[in-house]
């Protein structure tokens, strides 16, 4: 597409680089606050320092998303309860690591990225190192703002935050649900982790977080239910697996520029 198309409807190209196969797989970010899904300022402040509970997936390409975006890695902690996540992630990314819970005390955020049935457990543990009211983001699907005060004390700024597996090349679509103890600032503070792996949505209401994991969550992996089935179909049409495979996916990446 001509460099006119693309201004047209508001994107830069961040990235092309060329795989094995040498296809062409663009990565896109929204370019204007026009065309931004956002609603907060974001020339308000950073937070000094994140600190984030769980090193698994979501946690390493969160942190990834910030580094990449210009945050500083000896701003970044990770908590976990086992180095096998912890020493890998500092060996990349070069954050700051830890295995005990009271590293959260420094932090002006804290990112909940444990697996949802171990959150009760982990914020009963936390709870007495959050006195200083730092903003709590959770990214664990299904469990509530209420559930989260339970546990972590009824006083704290909770943002909850639904990404999904393309925040992990940068791609990402991430629901936010602020409840009310939440400044403008901790709102600005989440958009930005958030962003740095793609786009944002601020959500009205709590309970559409719940369409956010079905829709945005779920709904890549019918994508690629999708790219399956059409190149089974190619084989049933003769076409080799490799060959057929190459074609679909030179075609998914020249369809990018219209759907972006």
């Amino acid at each position: 597409p001509s460099s006119s198309f693309l201004s047209s409807v508001n994107r830069k190209v961040l990235v092309r680089p060329y795989d094995d196969d040498r296809l062409v797989r663009y990565r896109y970010r929204r370019a204007t606050t026009a065309d931004s899904l956002t609603q907060t300022d974001n020339t308000m402040t950073t937070p000094k320092h994140i600190t984030f509970v769980g090193a698994g997936n979501m946690a390493g390409a969160m942190i990834r998303g910030l580094i990449q975006s210009g945050t500083d890695a000896l701003n970044i902690t990770a908590i976990a309860p086992s180095l096998n996540n912890l020493a890998p992630l500092q060996q990349e990314c070069g954050i700051h690591i830890s295995q005990d819970n009271s590293a959260v005390s420094n932090a002006d955020v804290v990112v909940l990225a444990v697996k949802p049935q171990l959150l009760k457990a982990v914020g009963y543990e936390l709870k007495p190192h959050l006195n200083h009211q730092p903003l709590i983001i959770s990214v664990a699907a299904g469990v509530t703002v209420d559930s989260l005060k339970n546990w972590l004390s009824d006083d704290k700024p909770i943002v909850r935050a639904m990404p999904n597996t393309p925040c992990s090349v940068g791609l990402g679509a991430t629901g936010l649900y602020a409840n009310t103890l939440c400044t403008d600032e901790h709102k600005s503070w989440a958009e930005q982790i958030a962003g740095a792996s793609g786009i944002v949505q601020w959500l009205s209401d709590e309970q559409l977080i719940d369409a956010v994991t079905a829709v945005s969550g779920s709904g890549v992996a019918y994508i690629f239910l999708m790219m399956e089935a059409m190149i089974e179909a190619g084989i049933k049409q003769g076409l080799s697996h490799q060959a057929n495979s190459r074609n679909y996916r030179c075609n998914r990446a020249n369809c990018l520029p219209w759907i972006y």
